[in-house]
């Protein structure tokens, strides 16, 4: 009779296979374990690099955006130049400049040169050296001045050196009047102010960027903030397109911090591969001991091989197993990334379109504006003056819904950010008052603020919190034809360095019903909204107000009937200043 031996029976008598199987399986779990890591690694790191990218594309969006500002200021003062043939006064560009640098803290100032000599600067205070200089006698810049008189065109040039002190950016625009060259129109921008400006925006600190082209040169042009090892190929660079010539953004890609996350993950694999390993080895040395027992216990042998059997086919049952869920979950990872991918390039996509059609309405409206000052100014007839106002008027209620559209688009991108000042409580007060006392007494309406309760100094974000109360002021006296407004301030809750403030707008107007009440504050949407509404707005103010009040720690709310009068409320969190120290 033949003795049947186990296959394995061999492989088991072999003196190699007490290290050579553990062995092998140690080197391919292993393996595996790297390869998982490494393409996990790989993923993260082109998530982190596709979010570097979001954020150039943000401040790109945001640079060009302040930059473009400078271009309407040149394209206004333009306008009124060519309009007056060269003719200027003082009188008329004052008013205008002022209005147009209240609003951007990072201009120096703007300078006219009739046939290349200075002979107007604004703000005065500041620039007085600067009169009466001549472009020719600047043989460090009379190069690059002639070749913008040349190309007809505005340019940005610099960063460079300003005689007044200091370091900035120069937006030369030049002037043709009646088909003959009349002079230079030139706007200096604080680069300090501007790239903390930009970094605010774009909520990404200066140390992770780096900018280079100086005088629009693009890439060739010297690195003029920041770093220039940020340019190396393995962080994200955009183009950024300037007035004459282009800028190149880049952002450091961080490509360091997951990889500590994922090593204890990667050392679990190794541990698990050496312990699978190690575990094969003794069932190994198990088997070479029960091989030597196989003459006197035949019967035992019929069972293993049995279940050796049993234990391959489980094994390669498995084995098809996880085969199929690892393709099932990769389809599914594919899958969720392509629609991440759809959804932010869908996002971005708005974003830019609300953003550039935005800035590009803006452009004209803000020419529209000044000239409208500058006409007003020249004593036209009553029936001018008349349809001038309605002009203005229009003018400013589109760029107040251009505005809103512009905040919102930034609230959804959670680009709206909140700063922390000390501001005087008088100062809302006294703004308040000056912006809507003629509209309530042209209603014949009476207006009162009392902001009494609260400290005198606070600290927060003036700015947003004086727009909380002018988007509700605004709307009472809107929606009021008799009666009253009123506006009282209070404290609601306080600690030693903090309070919660809480105002309330209250009104004698049309009130709002408790399915209005409902829904006034969803975006785009009015108290009523059918085709013949008497009052007319995007439905935005009271949104922008909510989304305002909880990102300074509070909310927003109202209390209405109709016909009765409406009560909006809000509150913020809000600093209270260190006292002074007694001497």
């Amino acid at each position: 009779m033949t003795t049947r031996l186990h296959p394995l029976s061999h492989f088991s008598a072999s003196p190699q296979a007490g290290w050579l199987a553990p062995l092998l399986l140690f080197i391919a779990l292993t393996a595996m374990t790297e390869f998982f890591w490494r393409e996990h690694r790989l993923r993260t790191l082109s998530e982190s690099r596709h979010e570097t990218l979001r954020i150039a594309e943000a401040i790109h969006e945001v640079i060009e955006s302040e930059i473009n500002v400078a271009v309407y200021l040149n394209k206004t003062v333009e306008s009124y130049l060519i309009w007056s043939k060269g003719n200027f006064q003082r009188s008329d560009l004052e008013p205008v400049l002022a209005d147009l640098f209240s609003g951007s803290p990072y201009f120096r100032n703007i300078a006219i040169a009739p046939n290349n000599r200075i002979a107007y600067a604004y703000p005065a205070a500041g620039n007085e050296m600067i009169l009466g200089m001549s472009y020719p006698d600047l043989p460090g810049q009379w190069p690059a001045i002639e070749h913008v008189i040349a190309s007809g065109r505005p340019k940005l040039v610099g960063p460079l050196a300003l005689i007044q002190g200091g370091e900035a950016l120069i937006l030369r625009t030049p002037l043709t009047v009646n088909n003959q060259y009349w002079g230079m129109v030139s706007t200096v921008i604080d680069t300090g102010q501007l790239f903390e400006l930009i970094s605010r925006l774009a909520q990404h600190p200066l140390s992770d960027l780096a900018l280079r082209g100086s005088d629009g040169r693009g890439a060739s042009g010297d690195v003029f903030l920041g770093k220039a090892e940020l340019f190396a190929a393995d962080h994200v660079a955009v183009d950024v397109k300037i007035p004459g010539g282009n800028w190149q953004l880049a952002i450091a890609v961080p490509n360091h911090a997951h990889e500590h996350g994922d090593t204890p993950l990667r050392i679990l694999g190794w541990l698990a591969s050496l312990a699978l390993a190690l575990m094969l080895s003794w069932l190994l040395m198990l088997f070479r001991h029960a091989h030597r027992q196989v003459a006197r216990q035949k019967s035992m042998l019929a069972a293993l091989h049995h279940a050796d059997r049993e234990l391959h086919r489980y094994s390669e049952q498995l084995e098809s197993e996880v085969l199929q869920r690892t393709a099932e979950l990769q389809q599914s990872n594919d899958d969720l990334r392509q629609a991440k991918e759809a959804a932010e390039a869908a996002n971005l996509a708005k974003s830019n379109f609300i953003a550039n059609v935005s800035h590009e309405i803006r452009t004209p409206l803000h020419a529209v504006i000044g000239l409208t000052h500058v006409l007003q100014r020249k004593s036209p007839r009553p029936d001018q003056q008349e349809c001038l106002g309605n002009i203005l008027s229009s003018a400013q209620h589109l760029l107040r819904l251009l505005n809103d559209v512009l905040d919102l688009s930034r609230v959804e991108a959670d680009k709206l950010s909140i700063v922390r000042e000390t501001f005087a409580t008088a100062e809302l007060t006294k703004q308040l008052h000056a912006i809507f006392d003629a509209p309530a007494e042209q209603k014949k309406l009476d207006f009162a603020v009392d902001l009494a309760e609260l400290p005198e100094m606070l600290i927060g974000d003036q700015p947003r919190l004086q727009q909380l109360l002018i988007n509700l002021v605004g709307n009472a006296i809107k929606f009021t034809e008799w009666g009253s407004i009123r506006v009282h301030g209070s404290q609601v809750g306080a600690s030693d360095s903090e309070l919660t403030a809480r105002f309330e707008i209250s009104d004698t107007g049309i009130g709002l019903s408790q399915e209005q009440i409902g829904r006034v504050f969803n975006a785009f949407e009015q108290a009523d909204n059918s085709t013949t509404r008497k009052f007319a707005g995007t439905g935005l103010g009271l949104t922008i107000s909510r989304h305002l009040a909880m990102l300074m720690g509070g909310d927003c709310g109202v209390e209405s009937m109709p016909e009765e009068g409406s009560t909006f409320w809000f509150t913020v969190r809000l600093g209270k200043p260190a006292p002074a120290s007694e001497s």
